[in-house]
């Protein structure tokens, strides 16, 4: 993996430049959320929750990951959501150090347009994704800003 510079933008200007690129030793802790899309509109539940799931990725070597947290409101307040260890949830946590992680949870959202969602992971290293809004780069590489879904219609 490699972070190539901002002038970089195609994948023909890639080429010029991919052999001065150092490559990355170490991913950042990561999380995205899945569902909602990015401007969906999505239905309340009888109580005025979403269905908010997505993934999460440990750091480097410091996996698994342990918690993942979800706002509705900014980044104000933080909810745990529920994580998923393999498909019957059995799996035994400590050998997941590499793996991928699935999580889901119910966040209350008010009626309206162009809301947001935001996801942060944490790993057992104690590395947080944090909103340093790390600046996008042709492939994504490295990129560890909070996951989000935004422009929602909540209906």
């Amino acid at each position: 993996y490699k972070i190539l510079p901002p002038e970089v933008d195609t994948s023909e200007a890639a080429e010029f430049i991919w052999s001065q690129v150092p490559p990355l030793h170490r991913m950042p802790v990561n999380s995205a959320i899945g569902v909602p899309a990015t401007g969906s509109d999505v239905q309340r539940d009888e109580n005025g929750l979403i269905h908010v799931c997505g993934y999460a990725l440990p750091g480097y070597k410091s996996g698994p990951i342990t918690s993942v947290e979800v706002s509705a409101d900014e980044g104000h307040t933080w909810q745990e959501a529920h994580l998923y260890v393999g498909m019957d949830n059995k799996i035994d946590k400590s050998s997941l150090k590499w793996a991928w992680c699935l999580w889901e949870t119910r966040v209350r959202m008010g009626r309206g347009t162009r809301a947001r969602v935001l996801s942060r992971a944490t790993d057992r290293g104690g590395n947080r994704q944090e909103n340093a809004r790390t600046e996008w780069n042709l492939r994504g590489v490295g990129y560890h800003g909070y996951g989000e879904a935004s422009d929602l219609n909540i209906l």
